[in-house]
């Protein structure tokens, strides 16, 4: 959205999942309570946490996450850390999309369970 509004294109920076603030990769990914609650589903809300004292953009944050050491997935054991990242990250992009199309988003859990 910021690159758009850069280039004045007229956009609504408001989150179209929670409603508050910015849309920005980070809010999106990892701020927005949506997407906390996924993280915290899935077992995953500390290392976000961690990771999002590292920097303020959204991308920077994503790619220190991909490329942390090989750690496994504290819900799915034997699935590393970063698949299950990158995997939930997308998932929860897709989940904001549908959103903008106008379809409803599940829950949570719902959400958790088909990453």
């Amino acid at each position: 959205m910021c690159i758009l509004s850069n280039r004045h294109i007229k956009v609504n920076p408001q989150c179209p999942v929670c409603k508050s603030g910015p849309e920005d990769i980070r809010h999106l990914i990892f701020t927005c309570t949506r997407a906390k609650e996924v993280w915290g589903k899935l077992g995953l809300l500390e290392d976000i946490n961690l990771a999002l004292c590292v920097d303020r953009s959204g991308s920077v944050v994503l790619e220190e996450l991909l490329t942390n050491p090989l750690k496994k997935s504290p819900v799915l054991g034997q699935l590393g850390l970063q698949e299950m990242i990158a995997v939930a990250a997308w998932y929860i992009w897709y989940e904001r999309r549908e959103a903008v199309k106008g379809t409803h988003i599940k829950s949570a859990v719902h959400t958790a369970f088909a990453i």
